[in-house]
């Protein structure tokens, strides 16, 4: 009921703001129309038309979806900004869907603004228009509703002369009922600091996203109230008498963290941000256990070529997950949990990097099948000539699957408890589980002259998998964003 009263607020108010603001001659606001095909040559859309694309699209079949997004103008009132959006998405696949990925409302004061709905966000900075996103929350999946508060973006701090600057949000978001454990609810933060010298800038940060609460299929209450939402808050385990020891003697709820480190140089010539996400999935990853595991990323942006506008490196390594060395790799079970089974996704579709995939069962529960993941990725986008723009990306995976595919002679590949590590003779090698792939795509933009605001989108994609039959793709749409104070 609370949800639901909450899109009503939203669509009441987003429709009154921008009406009278119409009637007034205000700027009414930004409005895109889009329509798309996605279709496929084989079971699966090829990666590159299918992953980061706000859920929108189906992967398992050919697509035609049609989308109408409207952003309601700011309005000011007194020190406050107001703003609003809905996103109406249908897609005929083979199921076919008609949603509101996005119906949010916010207001800024100052620096600091509060968001409710359901609202695009991406968590650390990996996440870019180009590339494999961020491992904690990217562009992949459909946005969840919630409320957050959150500032605006780094903010000085005091008496430090701008050259100290922090920016933080918290917010609390609810999962759809159609789960494996339904009711369940994520509790999202991070914290920064940056160094700001002008132009060269030194940030770092820790994101911490736990996924709590909620119903098991026979009934049994996760924990709602608010203790156990401070034990959420503050990463300590379940009180004691919880009917999984493992969460006392860990931390409650299934947790996706991150240490964020970047840097980035900006200057009127180019934009350089590197950055390093360390991956986190347990306290014992707090001291890097896996020091190894998590995202390099490269961004570069010229700003006066006439031809490279945006190039884009990833690095993406999800081995070690905490395992000690006489283990096989992935004890960790990224993305995956024994409690909330459904794993770290929403409306079936992962939270964060698409590389790592789980099998969508109909009880709800989704098994990992390849979160042991070496990758390399490289993607650019170039303008051929005014209103004409082409981005390329290709993707080179090493797979080993999970944990599981592993394991010794004796079967116990994934053993080991909290309080003694089994050793494991006869592990097996990763090489004779691994699997190679190769996934690339091309995708031209082009601004029609004669229709203004028009755009025409089209895209090839093909993934090369070892033991799979090659999958092409292709990609043709049309984008209108009309002026509306013609």
């Amino acid at each position: 009921m609370f949800r639901f009263l909450i899109t009503v607020l939203i669509l009441s108010t987003v429709i009154i703001s921008s009406s009278s603001l119409v009637n007034a001659q205000h700027n009414p606001g930004e409005l895109t129309v889009e329509l798309q095909t996605v279709l496929k040559s084989g079971s699966n859309v090829p990666f590159w038309l299918w992953a980061n694309k706000r859920g929108k699209v189906n992967g398992a079949s050919d697509n035609l979806i049609y989308d109408i997004n409207y952003i309601a103008p700011k309005t000011e009132v007194g020190a406050f900004t107001f703003t609003g959006g809905i996103d109406l998405t249908s897609n005929i696949a083979a199921k076919n869907s008609v949603n509101f990925s996005q119906a949010y409302v916010g207001a800024k004061f100052k620096g600091f603004k509060l968001t409710a709905g359901r609202y695009y966000r991406e968590q650390g900075f990996q996440d870019s228009p180009l590339g494999l996103g961020t491992m904690v929350i990217g562009r992949h999946a459909s946005a969840i509703p919630g409320i957050e508060f959150s500032t605006d973006n780094f903010i000085s701090i005091p008496f430090t002369h701008n050259y100290m600057k922090y920016k933080l949000s918290l917010g609390h978001y609810w999962f759809e009922k159609d789960r494996h454990i339904e009711g369940a609810y994520l509790h999202s933060k991070d914290f920064y600091l940056q160094i700001d010298l002008v132009r060269l800038k030194l940030s770092a940060g820790i994101i911490h996203n736990v996924m709590w609460g909620g119903r098991t299929p026979a009934g049994q209450d996760l924990g709602s109230s608010f203790d156990d939402f401070l034990r959420v808050f503050s990463g300590r385990g379940a009180a004691e008498g919880y009917f999984s020891q493992g969460e006392v003697l860990t931390a409650l709820g299934n947790t996706v963290a991150a240490y964020d480190t970047g840097i980035l140089w900006d200057s009127e010539t180019i934009r350089i941000h590197a950055t390093r996400l360390f991956f986190l999935e347990d306290k014992s990853a707090l001291l890097f256990r896996s020091a190894w595991d998590g995202q390099w990323t490269l961004d570069v942006e010229p700003r006066k070529t006439k031809v490279l506008k945006h190039f884009r490196y990833d690095y993406f390594f999800t081995i070690r997950q905490d395992a000690f060395a006489n283990q096989p790799g992935g004890r960790a079970n990224y993305y995956g949990h024994g409690i909330y089974r459904s794993g770290w996704t929403y409306q079936n579709k992962v939270l964060g990097v698409p590389l790592i995939t789980l099998d969508y069962a109909d009880n709800k529960i989704n098994k990992t099948v390849n979160n042991m993941i070496v990758a390399q990725s490289i993607s650019t986008k170039i303008e051929i000539m005014d209103g004409f723009t082409a981005t390329g990306s290709f993707l080179y995976s090493r797979n080993y699957g999970v944990c599981q595919d592993l394991k010794s002679p004796t079967g116990q590949g994934c053993a080991g408890s909290i309080e003694k590590d089994i050793p494991l003779p006869g592990i097996v090698q990763r090489h004779t589980v691994r699997k190679d792939h190769y996934l690339m795509a091309t995708e031209f933009d082009y601004d029609l002259p004669q229709i203004e605001g028009m755009r025409i989108k089209v895209a090839f994609g093909v993934d090369i998998k070892e033991e799979q039959k090659t999958n092409y793709g292709l990609t043709f749409g049309l984008k209108y964003a009309p002026n509306l104070l013609r």
